[in-house]
């Protein structure tokens, strides 16, 4: 991959990264009657950076707002009879796919973490 690939691949990593944030950050934390279980084990030296086990849809683009803006934005994405729909769409670059999470591409990124 060239450079521009990885700067590419990290500002996907950092845009859903924050977009995690915003969640949580939104979001109304509840007790659970359930407590989960933890448990801290020893360091494992073969352990050198951390995996993504799984994954669903793509962050929002730089730029789209909240939560609420986003959900508007891939309801317009998804409807070309929508008014702002070219708008949109030339505003993406006609590249956006909110359905489009890559495992492989997330975990390439995640292996040139350094701890």
């Amino acid at each position: 991959m060239s450079n521009e690939d990885w700067r590419e691949v990290a500002a996907y990593v950092d845009r859903q990264i924050a977009f995690i944030r915003e969640l949580l950050g939104q979001a109304k934390i509840r007790k659970q009657s359930a407590k989960a279980e933890e448990k801290i084990l020893p360091p494992d030296d073969a352990f050198k950076h951390p995996v993504c086990l799984a994954g669903a849809n793509a962050c929002p683009p730089e730029d789209c707002g909240g939560i609420g803006s986003y959900a508007d934005l891939k309801e317009i994405v998804a409807n070309p009879k929508h008014p702002e729909h070219q708008e949109m769409k030339m505003w993406l670059d006609g590249d956006f796919d909110p359905a489009l999470f890559d495992l492989a591409t997330v975990n390439r990124v995640l292996r040139q973490l350094k701890g």
